[in-house]
């Protein structure tokens, strides 16, 4: 029986050598975690292993294979530009996350606006396509400030996640972002490693001198 904690991986038996990739990544993802985040408590001024106990062999991290299909439409011509502000330009509301696709004229989104919600994110973009945006005003005032995070080949995105910012107090923000839909006659495949901490790990600021702007959770 195929079953982990979450639900059922998805492997297929045909593909000869399929297994072994995907199990040398996500050990290779997990590796690379490990050495950011001993990177992270020093630079905190902390002890390099201070998060270990937090994640350590028992996290709880996953790796996800995703494919986003072209875009049929002609919204996507629209998505060159900061979407937000244009359409704040024609008096239409911001697009947040209570609204629904359906009201925006076409499924311009690949995934709406998010924030991670585990430790640290690694993301193995598609090179050829552009559609990953960050916020740059996710922890201010004011509206949406969306850029692209262009992919880098050969290169990994990194991404904070919420109980890294819970864990270095605030120091390490975790970024809003959104995918766009892919363009007409181009489709999309990322690979996401989500790093997480054990399931019965508590979650609250790892510096005890400093005044704690979080309280625990597990």
């Amino acid at each position: 029986e195929n079953r982990v904690m979450d639900g059922f991986n998805q492997i297929p038996d045909d593909l000869e050598g399929f297994r072994e990739a995907i199990d040398a990544y996500y050990a290779g993802c997990a590796r690379v975690c490990e050495c950011l985040l001993r990177g992270v408590a020093a630079s905190l001024g902390l002890p390099p292993d201070a998060c270990d106990a937090h994640f350590g062999k028992e996290h709880t991290s996953y790796l996800r294979l995703n494919y986003y299909p072209a875009h049929a439409g002609e919204r996507f011509a629209s998505a060159a530009g900061d979407l937000d502000r244009a359409r704040v330009a024609t008096g239409a509301a911001v697009d947040d996350a209570g609204t629904p696709l359906s009201s925006l004229g076409g499924p311009r989104l690949g995934v709406n606006r998010h924030f991670d919600a585990g430790g640290l994110t690694l993301l193995l973009q598609d090179p050829d396509v552009s559609s990953l945006q960050v916020n740059l005003n996710a922890h201010g005032s004011g509206d949406p400030e969306w850029v692209d995070v262009t992919p880098v080949p050969g290169a990994l995105t990194v991404n904070v996640g919420d109980m890294l910012q819970v864990l270095s107090n605030g120091k390490y923000k975790a970024p809003e972002h959104r995918v766009l839909a892919s363009p007409p006659g181009k489709v999309r495949y990322s690979a996401p490693f989500f790093y997480n901490p054990a399931y019965d790990a508590e979650i609250a600021p790892l510096d005890r001198a400093a005044a704690p702007r979080y309280s625990p959770f597990a």
